[in-house]
């Protein structure tokens, strides 16, 4: 059981559970973090927050391959689970629980992803397939402010070959933003067949740390059962993250991106007494979890 005077990056315990670089790693991982994200408000942000860096950062660069193919007909990732409680690379933890990265795996390998991949302010939109048959669908892109005023919309015919990445789009930010505030602004890829929303990418125009996040307005209401969780956003909610404290739930989604106004129900798996989940339930997001440092 660790200590308070554990938590923290240069503690013994945490160092001997860092593997990286003669336990050295923590500071390398503090890096990246506030690189792209910021500092952290405190030791469960970061730990939140490393989590979210190696989510993101995997799925691009799982994504760049799928949209390449075929000069790249695949990839894998390491790691994908734990032989001792440690600092890691895993998506899946020693006690078998799965981590944020494991999630966005199970959506960034799905077998319909749309993939926009930005590059020097310009965004190339592929839909990836690893289906046997072809499907005629529509590309929904939408790019709206974070409070979800609707800045743009357009619908287009697509066809998804069969076992391919087919590229349909390619976009600058300026055909993008029309003029939108980048920092308060993101665009929603949807991949639709007749309305039924197959595969989702929300697109950013900075690195997070950059970016004016509202605070979320998220709710979250448990069942009396206590298997369904049902999350809402007033604003953007990036990576909102679910966890029930010490207790032991599994979730049947987490570390995903609400939009203004959505709400999703997740499935709860736990031996926990409903009235003890709903104590420690907790929820956050990428806003907040970070100092805020602009004047």
């Amino acid at each position: 059981v660790l200590k308070p005077a554990d938590l923290s990056l240069d503690s013994p315990v945490l160092r001997a559970h860092q593997k990286f670089d003669k336990g050295k790693g923590n500071q390398r991982l503090l890096m990246y973090v506030e690189r792209e994200y910021g500092k952290p408000k405190d030791f469960a942000a970061l730990v939140y927050l490393s989590q979210v860096m190696q989510a993101e950062g995997i799925e691009l660069a799982a994504e760049h391959l799928r949209a390449a193919r075929p000069q790249t007909m695949g990839s894998l990732y390491w790691q994908l689970n734990d032989v001792w409680p440690g600092v890691t690379w895993a998506s899946i933890d020693y006690d078998g629980r799965w981590k944020a990265l494991q999630y966005h795996a199970k959506r960034f390998y799905a077998p319909l992803r749309v993939v926009p991949i930005r590059q020097n302010s310009r965004t190339q939109v592929s839909l990836v397939s690893d289906r046997t048959t072809p499907l005629d669908a529509q590309l929904r892109t939408r790019v709206l402010d974070m409070h979800g005023k609707l800045l743009q919309q357009h619908v287009q015919d697509v066809h998804v070959a069969a076992l391919a990445s087919t590229r349909v789009a390619d976009l600058t930010d300026a055909q993008l933003l029309h003029g939108a505030d980048p920092h308060r602004s993101v665009a929603v890829f949807d991949l639709l067949d007749h309305g039924k929303l197959l595969s989702r990418h929300v697109l950013y125009f900075d690195v997070a740390k950059a970016l004016d996040l509202p605070d979320p307005g998220l709710h979250a209401t448990l069942s009396p059962d206590g298997h369904q969780l049902t999350v809402s956003a007033r604003n953007l909610a990036r990576e909102v993250w679910v966890d029930f404290g010490k207790l032991d739930a599994r979730l049947s989604d987490n570390a995903f991106t609400l939009l203004p106004g959505q709400k999703v129900t997740l499935q709860v798996h736990s031996d926990a007494d409903p009235a003890a989940l709903r104590h420690a339930l907790h929820v956050r997001s990428l806003a907040g979890a970070t100092v805020d440092t602009r004047p």
